[in-house]
């Protein structure tokens, strides 16, 4: 109860960073160029020297036990996700439906929910982030882009390794399990960077959500299934099948694990579904308008599954 009362309160916070971002998107203070430039930056720089930056730490049995678990719960979240898409959204002439299933199963875990892991855990909670996050960009540009594309040939395998959340996160693995510490000056430069992932993200989230075309938005219904897929059916479910196979108590530690998980998944859609959308000429704006609603939406919804996850 008490987590989810901070999260909560750290939602209100994250939505305040946003609405910043919105006020400087409908000023012109930060334009569509600069949003995007936002973006990378975060996604180049920032996002990979906070992950590498989380596994500057001792190495110790508790979190390469936690890590091996964030990894399979990630794993089982996007598969579990994908699995409820196709059923719940048939593959129709009006090819949306692509839009429609990428937005139901791929969360904002980078841009929202490492910062609510951060501001609610701390940066060991980021550790088990990480492992959420570098299996949704995995997932994301290889299943995720094949439903965009309509084709069933997966990109290069190059790609996906190269792509930052996948390496930064390798990278700090790796430096973990050796022991490799960043000297300074390179260290502390990481770690000024690194503290920098909440606001910006946040307020790129923001200027995103300002330049989205949101007229005739609530008279589609298929907004609604979307929404009500992505940050209540398919987090209901994961809930449901922890408490049934006892997840939270397989060692100590593992409850910690489990909601970490569930903040990630439990997020709105991915700003990366509009990006992708234009990427292969499908309705980009629709893609926007789903990252827009279920973003609003999520200010009620993530604190309510974490309190539901911990009174099951």
């Amino acid at each position: 109860m008490q987590l989810s009362w901070v999260l909560a309160q750290q939602v209100l916070v994250m939505f305040l960073l946003m609405a910043v971002g919105f006020f400087c998107g409908k000023k012109g203070i930060i334009n569509e160029d600069g949003s995007r430039q936002l973006s990378d930056l975060l996604l180049m720089i920032v996002i990979p020297c906070l992950s590498i930056n989380v596994y500057q730490v001792d190495k110790d049995p508790a979190i390469v036990r936690g890590l091996l678990l964030a990894f399979g719960l990630a794993i089982f979240s996007h598969i579990l996700a994908i699995v409820v898409a196709k059923l719940c959204i048939r593959k129709k002439e009006d090819v949306r439906y692509r839009v429609e299933r990428f937005a139901a199963v791929y969360s904002n875990a980078g841009f929202m929910g490492l910062p609510l892991v951060q501001a609610t855990m701390g940066n060991e909670g980021v550790i088990f982030a990480t492992a959420y996050m570098a299996c949704f960009n995995f997932f994301a540009f290889t299943l995720g882009e094949m439903e965009m594309r309509g084709e069933r040939r997966p990109p290069s395998l190059k790609k996906i390794i190269l792509h930052p959340g996948v390496w930064s996160v390798a990278l700090g693995i790796l430096f973990f399990f050796l022991q490799i510490r960043l000297p300074a000056p390179i260290g502390p430069t990481v770690n000024f960077i690194a503290s920098m992932n909440t606001p910006l993200a946040m307020i790129a989230c923001g200027t995103f959500l300002a330049g989205t075309q949101l007229k005739g938005l609530w008279k589609n219904k298929k907004m609604y299934l979307v929404t009500g897929l992505r940050l209540v059916a398919i987090p209901l479910l994961l809930i449901l099948i922890y408490k049934l196979t006892g997840v939270m108590g397989w060692f100590a530690g593992a409850d910690t694990v489990v909601i970490i998980s569930l903040i990630s998944a439990a997020c709105p859609t991915a700003a990366m579904c509009s990006i992708m959308a234009r990427k292969f000429d499908l309705d980009a704006a629709y893609g926007g308008q789903m990252v827009a609603v279920t973003t609003v939406f999520s200010i009620v919804t993530l604190p309510l599954v974490v309190m539901l996850a911990q009174l099951i």
